[in-house]
C-alpha cells in the first residue's frame, strides 16, 4: 500500500464533476479546500495556478470521448521486452508531469502503471521515502 499524497482513478469510478469547470467544488465543507476538475489534460501551467489557490486538482489523464489516438506516433521496436502501448505512456507521462506541478488526483485507464510513476515522483519530491533503499558503493 502506497502511503503518497495521490489518489488514482479510473474513468469508471471518477466523481462526475462537470468537466472544464474553473472552479467547480467536489468537496469543501467546513472550510477545506475544493477539490476542482482541471478537465481532460489541461496545461501544467493551468494545474500549477490551481495548486496555487490552495485547491486539491483532479486532472483526467484519459482522452475525451470521441478523441481518436494518435496514428503518427513509432510503435516499440519488435523484440523489445516490457514494451509499454502509446496510450498508456501518453498517460503515465501526464500524470507525471501534474503531479509535479501539485495535482493530487488523477482519473487514468492505466491505473497500476500511473501509481507507480507517482510513487517514484512523490520519492524525488521527498515527500515519501523510497520502497528500497541500496547503496551505490561497492
Amino acid at each position: 500500500m502506497s502511503n503518497a499524497p495521490f489518489r488514482v482513478l479510473t474513468p469508471q469510478t471518477a466523481p462526475g464533476a462537470v468537466t472544464g469547470v474553473p472552479a467547480a467544488p467536489t468537496g469543501g465543507a467546513g472550510g477545506a479546500p475544493w477539490t476542482v476538475d482541471a478537465g481532460h489534460r489541461p496545461s501544467a501551467a493551468r494545474v500549477a495556478s490551481l495548486v496555487a489557490e490552495g485547491h486539491a486538482v483532479l486532472v483526467r489523464c484519459t482522452r475525451p470521448d470521441g478523441e481518436e489516438p494518435r496514428t503518427d506516433l513509432p510503435a516499440a521496436p519488435p523484440g523489445i521486452a516490457g514494451a509499454v502501448p502509446v496510450a498508456a505512456a501518453e498517460e503515465v507521462a501526464l500524470a507525471t508531469v501534474y503531479a509535479w506541478a501539485g495535482a493530487r488526483v488523477f482519473v487514468t485507464d492505466h491505473p497500476e502503471r500511473v501509481r507507480q510513476a507517482l510513487d517514484m515522483v512523490a520519492s524525488v519530491r521527498g515527500e515519501r521515502p523510497p520502497a528500497a533503499v541500496r547503496r551505490g558503493l561497492a
